[in-house]
């Protein structure tokens, strides 16, 4: 699918990232790292994600395939000092040793749709110092996590729309991720923090252009 979605890359403002997801982890091999290159070599691929470790969906790859495609990927974006993106479902420990493992203090992460609690976000904070959290459209359901999310300082938050299985009052028919739903996780984020949306979205612009070097 690269030659379609590369095309979307030619427009001025649209930027992406490009990796091997974990569950994708058993089709992994030369020639596919070879493709991933080609793809990352692409001025307007900014980072390498999403990749990690995925032990809760059905059917996923052994946990040790998965940690060795994780780990592979992770030299690959410190060789070509790319920030990583990282998916992490029901593999706190197993997801951070492997970030120790190769990455240093101050490398550039972005955790996506964070559903861990607050014990494991100060512990990455403790590891990393350039560490953002992601904010999708399931912390909107999710009061729990709305609590951790509040605990992040603001400038290392991360909107996201990406969240296929759940709907917004914005998009009732619409079931797949859609660019749609950022607009309502903007509008969480000013909530969460109490300030106006304007700042928020100034600040969360802000937040994109330093952890993709965009500025």
């Amino acid at each position: 699918n690269w030659c379609k979605y590369s095309g979307y890359l030619m427009h001025e403002i649209v930027y992406g990232c490009c990796g091997i997801h974990p569950m994708f982890s058993h089709q992994y091999n030369l020639a596919m790292e070879l493709h991933l290159r080609t793809a990352l070599s692409n001025k307007h691929i900014i980072g390498l994600g999403e990749i990690g470790i995925d032990l809760r969906s059905p059917g996923h790859p052994s946990l040790r395939l998965q940690q060795e495609v994780f780990l592979n990927q992770l030299q690959l974006a410190k060789e070509l000092n790319l920030p990583v993106m990282i998916i992490s479902r029901n593999s706190f420990t197993e997801t951070i040793d492997a970030l120790l493992q190769v990455l240093n203090f101050e490398y550039y992460i972005i955790w996506r749709n964070f559903e861990y609690g607050t014990v494991e976000l100060d512990l990455l904070n403790s590891k990393f110092s350039n560490i953002y959290f992601g904010c999708s459209p399931y912390h909107i359901t999710n009061r729990e996590l709305q609590q951790v999310i509040q605990q992040v300082d603001i400038k290392r938050i991360i909107p996201e729309s990406a969240a296929p299985h759940l709907q917004i009052p914005e998009g009732p028919n619409i079931w797949e991720s859609h660019p749609l739903f950022v607009g309502r996780v903007y509008q969480l984020i000013a909530e969460l923090f109490d300030i106006p949306l304007r700042e928020a979205s100034n600040q969360l612009l802000k937040n994109f252009e330093t952890l993709y070097n965009l500025s």
